[in-house]
């Protein structure tokens, strides 16, 4: 692993080294360093190359991209995995902000953001924020599940009754992207790839 991460280093400098370094390639880089760092738990690593990358996103792509909005969640996620639930919060909320807008309240994406979000404040003890979070969560899925299986009826769920509920209810039909690890947990819940990515980022 420090082999590798030191290749896709040296690869960086090289880029970087350019006249006219190549843009897409710095950002392929990026990602898949931050992505190796972040699978093997050093969130302190991973934190320094995603603000790199949410950096070289927000100039290339704009702060509105769909990329960049997948970088800022996996930013406030090694954040979130440290402790540091400030910065962490505020990431999340801009990438839910963002994802709303650009995707739609709905999407997977946007719930797994939210979801993080939510267990962020919950393990603060923040309940009266968390609780309308993950009944939002539950009832978003709720619906998305009876479209995809063809159900005229809507209906929504009954809240859960608790912390530990809302936040298995939410997770039970989670979208592609990891949220934040319910317990608190600094584990890797899934790859920092998983979320569509757009041509001039996919590896």
């Amino acid at each position: 692993v420090k082999e590798a991460a030191g290749l896709y280093r040296q690869a960086l400098q090289l880029h970087n080294a350019r006249d006219q370094p190549d843009r897409t390639e710095v950002l392929k880089i990026l990602r898949r360093l931050g992505k190796l760092l972040h699978d093997q738990g050093d969130f302190s690593g991973a934190e320094t190359v995603l603000r790199l990358l949410l950096q070289h996103c927000e100039d290339t792509l704009g702060g509105q991209h769909r990329d960049t909005l997948h970088c800022m969640h996996q930013l406030a996620y090694a954040l979130d995995s440290q402790d540091k639930f400030l910065p962490a919060e505020e990431l999340y909320r801009r990438a839910l902000k963002g994802r709303e807008e650009e995707l739609g309240e709905d999407h997977p994406d946007t719930l797994a953001t939210l979801q993080s979000l939510a267990c962020l404040l919950s393990s603060q003890d923040k309940l009266n924020e968390a609780d309308p979070i993950f009944n939002r969560v539950v009832r978003a899925r709720v619906v998305v599940s009876r479209e995809e299986n063809g159900c005229a009826e809507s209906s929504t769920a009954p809240p859960p009754s608790g912390r530990a509920e809302g936040a298995a209810q939410a997770t039970a039909a989670q979208g592609e992207e990891f949220p934040r690890p319910i317990n608190g947990a600094a584990a890797v819940e899934a790859s920092a790839d998983s979320s569509p990515q757009t041509p001039p980022l996919a590896p």
